[in-house]
């Protein structure tokens, strides 16, 4: 990428990358992916709005920077890690286990609460705060084809857990959730 393409595709405030680029890769997936197993994960912060009403848009956009700072830490640089709009954020990584990608789903999702769940510190404040994570994960090609069709699923997935007040939930797992509810 050049550093035009860089700034363009870069959301400026945690330097993840943007809905720009989300969409650029929307269409050109199957090349970029090449047949690999793919998980999708749709996360959206629990209690951040509280936090940017009591302390203020700049405590929020410090919450949003060091969010983005433990996504990077989680997800190796050949993973895609997105900020695509407010407190959501879309993670497309690859999957390693041939026989059993559920378990590393789970695995997945269960990294992301644990590490975005954690108190941050603010220094301006000397004070920890926490927020909550939802997370929804789809698979690809296992689920559909379709990468905007899994980050969909994915992004219903995370408001079935939201709704529900999950840690996550797996896209394959919804209609199952849906009729035992």
């Amino acid at each position: 990428m050049s550093e035009l393409e860089n700034k363009l595709n870069r959301e400026p405030l945690t330097g993840l990358l943007n809905q720009r680029y989300l969409d650029l890769i929307k269409h050109d997936y199957p090349k970029l992916f090449k047949g690999q197993s793919l998980g999708i994960a749709f996360l959206d912060l629990d209690r951040f709005k509280p936090v940017n009403d009591q302390y203020g848009h700049d405590v929020g956009d410090i919450l949003l920077k060091k969010i983005a700072q433990r996504l990077k830490r989680l997800f190796p640089s050949d993973d895609y890690v997105f900020r695509i709009g407010g407190d959501e954020f879309l993670v497309i990584f690859k999957l390693s286990a041939v026989d059993n990608q559920h378990a590393e789903l789970e695995h997945a999702a269960k990294r992301i609460h644990h590490d975005l769940t954690q108190p941050i510190y603010i220094a301006s404040l000397a004070i920890h705060i926490s927020v909550g994570v939802s997370v929804g994960i789809a698979y690809y090609p296992f689920e559909d084809e379709h990468l905007p069709t899994l980050i969909s699923k994915a992004d219903e997935a995370m408001y079935y857990a939201k709704k529900h007040q999950l840690d996550f939930t797996l896209a394959q797992d919804l209609k199952t959730l849906k009729t035992l509810k």
